[in-house]
């Protein structure tokens, strides 16, 4: 993804990322022959070796570390209080309640816009219990853009759910590293793969695709796709909106 350079009001090289131009004054351009600036926030997975030493605020080398610091978010949408529930919104819950035993603040914030939550529901059902990936493949795409996206919530609730889909903690140290890490077999890794590169360009490379076409099917392969894209869509919201994790719910640290 080609990316312009700006200049800002003081003169500094600027970006088309808002986020970028707005802390400009903190990031230099980067000095790798990519040329895109604010390496510290656009370019994290294309110069994986910039200086994690670095203390500058919004820093994400500093993110990318074994324990990634939250970033203080405020809840801006409180979850709907069950004694304001409708009947409908009962029924929905009820098998969340049944099989976990609480009902996910996710869903309880979603309440407060029910047009939303019941458009959104069945693709995120189907994605999360009926796509043609094997529940491995899906908790391992999840959970890289979990940890890429920086959602602690999506990250501690599928270190629970992965469980039962025979993930370990050394699957949960592995998906932090990567696809570069040697311990995973060559349908993981490229899968691991294409949701970096979905992530930072929004496609899938050549040498990705006919990796994962040697082990899956077309439809598995647009099912990859749209988890990727799914999850990270959830991150969005759950970041923005300030969803918290249960209690009991791991963070990125394990607590």
């Amino acid at each position: 993804m080609r990316h312009q350079r700006t200049t800002d009001a003081a003169g500094s090289p600027g970006h088309d990322d808002g986020a970028a131009v707005e802390f400009a004054h903190l990031h230099p351009p980067c000095p790798v022959t990519c040329q895109r600036a604010f390496r510290h926030i656009a370019c994290r997975r294309v110069h994986p070796a910039v200086d994690t030493s670095c203390t500058r605020p919004y820093c994400m080398a500093n993110l990318q570390g074994t324990t990634r610091a939250r970033m203080n978010r405020p809840t801006r949408i409180e979850p709907l209080p069950e004694s304001e529930w409708t009947d409908e919104q009962r029924q929905m819950a009820a098998p969340l309640e049944a099989q976990y035993g609480l009902v996910f603040n996710v869903l309880k914030t979603l309440m407060r816009h029910m047009p939303l939550l019941k458009s959104w529901n069945p693709l995120a059902g189907y994605l999360m219990t009926g796509s043609s990936l094997s529940p491995r493949h899906r908790e391992l795409l999840i959970m890289r853009v979990a940890w890429q996206t920086g959602s602690d919530y999506e990250w501690g609730q599928h270190v629970l759910m992965s469980q039962a889909a025979g993930l370990s903690e050394q699957d949960h140290r592995r998906i932090k590293a990567g696809p570069d890490d040697p311990g995973w077999p060559a349908i993981e890794r490229a899968l691991l793969k294409a949701a970096d590169e979905l992530l930072d360009e929004q496609y899938v490379s050549e040498p990705t695709w006919e990796s994962l076409a040697e082990q899956l099917t077309d439809v598995q392969r647009m099912d990859a796709i749209f988890t990727v894209g799914q999850y990270a869509m959830l991150a969005m919201a759950l970041k923005t909106l300030g969803v918290e994790r249960e209690p009991g719910v791991p963070g990125f640290d394990g607590g």
